[in-house]
């Protein structure tokens, strides 16, 4: 019931441990772990990699859709403003003046995600979330 709480609303861990009569930290362990299992169960069924054959049928649409020759996905990040996490010092403060998380996913012609990373740096660029996510891990193997 507090899973599904917490991610409905958003409520604080604290909040969730006093109405449930639980400790923070097993709040804490419990959301994570379910998430885990969230995804891990999830993202083979609706964000798989994408195949060689896919990508070849992703570009082909941008080019019939878009006249964009040679493109398999269009790929961006968005500042997802977060309060400051404790200790963290000036990782999640960004150039616009608050502190952020980074997802950046690519998008196909259909503006579908074909491939999604949360969790960068709300400090570092594109490039360097780029570089350092899952998403160049599986494009480049």
């Amino acid at each position: 019931m507090y899973m599904k709480l917490y991610l409905a609303t958003g409520m604080a861990f604290r909040q969730l441990a006093l109405s449930f009569r639980i400790s923070k930290s097993t709040v804490s362990t419990i959301v994570i772990e379910v998430c885990k299992a969230i995804w891990k169960n999830l993202k083979e069924k609706h964000l798989p990699t994408p195949t060689i054959e896919q990508l070849k049928n992703i570009e082909k649409k941008f080019y019939e859709k878009w006249n964009y020759p040679n493109c398999i996905g269009s790929i961006d990040g968005k500042n997802i403003r977060v309060r400051c996490p404790k200790n963290s010092g000036s990782m999640f403060f960004n150039y616009k003046q608050y502190y952020s998380i980074v997802l950046m996913a690519i998008a196909d012609a259909n503006y579908k995600f074909i491939m999604v990373d949360v969790g960068g740096y709300g400090k570092d660029s594109d490039g360097g979330i780029l570089c350092a996510s899952n998403i160049s891990i599986a494009t480049i193997s």
